[in-house]
């Protein structure tokens, strides 16, 4: 899971995941409650350019919850066998209310019936007193559930130019093993393409 607030970079950064893993064979389905298709093929034509993977990166739109949605994504993950799903996001894919803790693990359970490895995406609330984010908005269940979670920060932006995002995803639990290293990432958007490279953060505002 990947919490952040609005704005962070979270469903581009999902949505290159998706691409670099299709890269390597891996068939991964786009479940989203947010955008459109056609926002994200956008998206993914700056990211790829002509190079896109569409035989093993597939889309699908959600207009009601996972727990109504997840027979249709499961034959939807079986018929064309997707190994990842990335979910966006858990607040539009909740069943009701996500500070209710039934709603969080009544969404996690489908989760489990559709049966791949899967990356999901969550809006989050900065602390008042440390000014970052506190953790997915919602019930505790929510980043209890979660086997690996990392918070996303995006640095302050300096003379509104929005060509050039840093971001630093932090990670913050992990139930397989250590915490990794903060990862510090530089997007870049040119009129046609987008960028995503790796960045020091000892050299950023972040």
């Amino acid at each position: 899971m990947i919490d952040g607030p609005g704005g962070s970079g979270k469903s581009l950064l999902a949505l290159s995941i998706c691409q670099q893993l299709a890269e390597r064979g891996i068939k991964c389905l786009y479940v989203d409650w947010e955008f459109e298709g056609a926002q994200h093929r956008k998206r993914l034509g700056q990211l790829a350019g002509d190079d896109i993977p569409t035989d093993l990166l597939h889309y699908v739109r959600c207009s009601s919850p996972l727990v109504v949605e997840v027979a249709r994504i499961a034959a939807y993950v079986a018929r064309l066998g997707i190994q990842y799903c990335c979910f966006d996001s858990i607040g539009y894919g909740a069943g009701g209310r996500p500070e209710e803790a039934e709603h969080a693990t009544a969404y996690m359970r489908a989760v489990r019936q559709i049966g791949v490895g899967s990356l999901h995406l969550a809006h989050a609330v900065k602390s008042e007193e440390h000014q970052e984010s506190s953790g997915p908005f919602g019930s505790v269940f929510w980043a209890s559930s979660a086997r690996s979670l990392w918070m996303i920060k995006r640095a302050p932006g300096e003379g509104g130019d929005d060509r050039v995002v840093e971001v630093a995803l932090t990670h913050k639990k992990s139930n397989t093993g250590r915490l990794l290293a903060p990862i510090g990432l530089r997007l870049t958007f040119d009129s046609s393409r987008t960028t995503i490279q790796a960045m020091d953060l000892a050299s950023s505002t972040l």
